[in-house]
């Protein structure tokens, strides 16, 4: 692999001095400079070898890994490998955090009561809790 690197980084350093040369001849001409075909080829194929012989030999030095050992790995330490993706606004349940929220804020001052919040108390109607008088007087009325 080394002479592979060897072969990609002579032929790189080939196309630069080429197309270096080149420039420096049509400065003294006075003339629009192109670069040939030749040279574009030289140093792409060299750029090309150059990244093959790396990463053939930084192939030899990596080892294989599992993905489930690498999550349990990561559980064992307490994270959790899927935690950005879980707590994204999309998944979490808002009138779940409703609920928190006004459980919090009755806790933290007892003069405030939480507030009647219809679309809370359908959550937890359907949640399965006794369902609060609003709903009872609703379902009387619908019926």
């Amino acid at each position: 692999m080394l002479a592979l690197g060897l072969i990609g980084t002579a032929l790189l350093l080939h196309s630069v001095y080429s197309s270096w040369e080149l420039s420096e001849l049509a400065k003294i001409a006075g003339v629009q400079h192109v670069l040939p075909k030749d040279v574009a080829i030289e140093a792409i194929s060299g750029l090309v070898i150059l990244i093959v012989s790396a990463v053939w030999t930084a192939s030899r030095s990596l080892k294989p890994t599992s993905l489930a050992e690498e999550y349990s790995l990561l559980n064992s330490q307490g994270e959790n490998p899927y935690g950005q993706l879980e707590t994204r606004p999309m998944f979490q349940d808002i009138l779940a955090r409703r609920e928190v929220y006004h459980e919090w804020k009755a806790k933290s001052d007892p003069r405030v009561h939480p507030e009647r919040d219809p679309a809370l108390e359908e959550y937890k109607a359907k949640k399965g809790d006794e369902p609060p008088a609003a709903i009872k007087r609703r379902n009387k009325n619908k019926k």
